[in-house]
């Protein structure tokens, strides 16, 4: 990896007390196993956590400071979240993960290259693997709602794995205003918008790494948060 394009892995936490420690741990040992000569930090993005996030994640950047930083993001929400990183860290390469990490971490890569070598702005993941049959159906009925109203050519515009190069990052800082989980939808369609190149990698998903961390899934707030989106979404964006 070139000098300049040193990675910073993101995770957002809202209370990952019960998992952050082996997650952070898991991250940093595959991180060191598949990029051994990059130059890659990680990031907790705390999202005003209530439980012992703050403290695991303090204990894990004192041990390894030269490779993990903490951020304390007051405002509640995943798009508060990812856009206070980005505007923290400008000029940087992101790379936002879930908090529980369901992927295949030898994937990363996948996520990574398009953006390093230069070929994409963004690269999104695709999840593959056994699902749920709730989720894989949200996802794909979330998925043609964008190709009909924005022309989102994308198969899983909510995959919470996202690659951004600087430029990228700048659209997420000051072209978008979402403050909950449709964040992801919405920055791709302002990338899109601003002229980036975005592109899919495939990635092994894990939809429950640990049992213990209980994730459901409110289907009648996402349909209604989802309709909203669509409808407010479309007032202020042309179809590209």
């Amino acid at each position: 990896m070139e000098q300049e394009k040193s990675v910073l892995f993101v995770g957002s936490a809202y209370n990952e007390g019960i998992v952050l420690e082996r997650t952070l741990t898991a991250l940093y040992e595959a991180l060191t196993e598949h990029l051994p000569n990059d130059r890659w930090r990680i990031l907790v993005a705390d999202n005003a956590s209530n439980d012992d996030t703050p403290a695991i994640a303090h204990a894990f950047v004192s041990t390894h400071r030269l490779r993990a930083a903490y951020l304390s993001i007051p405002a509640r929400g995943r798009g508060n979240a990812l856009r206070e990183v980005a505007r923290a860290y400008p000029g940087t390469t992101l790379c936002f993960l879930d908090a529980d990490l369901p992927l295949n971490l030898a994937d990363l890569p996948r996520v990574l290259a398009p953006v390093l070598r230069g070929s994409a702005e963004v690269a999104v993941g695709k999840r593959e693997g056994r699902r749920s049959l709730i989720r894989t159906v949200m996802t794909r009925g979330w998925s043609f709602a964008c190709r009909a109203c924005f022309d989102l050519p994308l198969a899983d515009p909510q995959c919470g794995v996202v690659t951004l190069s600087p430029r990228a990052g700048e659209v997420l800082a000051t072209g978008t205003r979402q403050t909950q989980w449709l964040i992801n939808t919405e920055f791709l369609i302002a990338a899109r918008a601003a002229g980036l190149r975005i592109t899919e990698a495939p990635v092994r998903w894990i939809e429950h790494r640990y049992p213990e961390r209980v994730s459901t899934v409110p289907i009648a707030r996402y349909v209604r948060e989802g309709a909203r989106f669509l409808v407010s979404a479309s007032a202020f964006l042309s179809p590209l």
